[in-house]
């Protein structure tokens, strides 16, 4: 692109269109994470999930919230039980869920409690399950970050049986090769 650039503009002109252009990129926005130590305005994803929110919060309460591992990464495919209420749900690509209402034992919707406890379990295979008990107080409210621990399998004792080189004279073995002290 600066080839094409500086071949039809002076230098001071090709300067003023890349500022131009850094200024644009600014003003329109990035992701609102931190990157290489800076931090950019929120997306248009960002944006559209707060309407929805406010939406929701004119019209009903709904609770909100993420799953991570230990690095802070999102995981998706996370599983979420919420009781009581019987609510099941599963966190989407970013780790992220939403839960607007529950059900009732005969699959009847339930609106949410203000005030109410609500148990959550967050569980997905690899990881250890998660139990967290959160006070909804109404409207629209995020429930704190859940972290997802990965399992770890413990080994037994292992202690490696020595190997013996064969004789020459052993069954036609090749020299080199070894057997186990076990098989004497």
């Amino acid at each position: 692109m600066r080839t094409f650039l500086t071949n039809r503009l002076s230098r001071r002109e090709f300067t003023a269109v890349m500022l131009g252009l850094a200024a644009a990129i600014l003003l329109s926005g990035c992701p609102k994470r931190q990157q290489d130590g800076l931090v950019f305005d929120e997306t248009a994803t960002e944006r559209k999930k707060k309407k929805k929110r406010a939406k929701v919060a004119k019209s009903g309460d709904l609770m909100y919230g993420r799953v991570v591992d230990r690095n802070d990464q999102p995981l998706k495919r996370v599983t979420i039980l919420v009781t009581p209420g019987n609510g099941e749900l599963i966190s989407n690509k970013w780790g992220e869920y939403e839960i607007d209402r529950l059900h009732a034992d005969d699959g009847s919707p339930i609106p949410l409690s203000p005030g109410e406890d609500y148990t959550i379990n967050a569980w997905k295979p690899g990881y250890h399950e998660t139990t967290q008990i959160f006070r909804f107080d109404g409207g629209v409210q995020e429930i704190p970050t859940i972290t997802l621990i990965e399992d770890t399998i413990k080994l037994e004792d292992y202690e490696p049986v020595p190997l013996v080189p064969l004789d020459d004279e052993d069954d036609g073995a090749q020299s080199g090769v070894g057997k186990s002290v076990e098989n004497e």
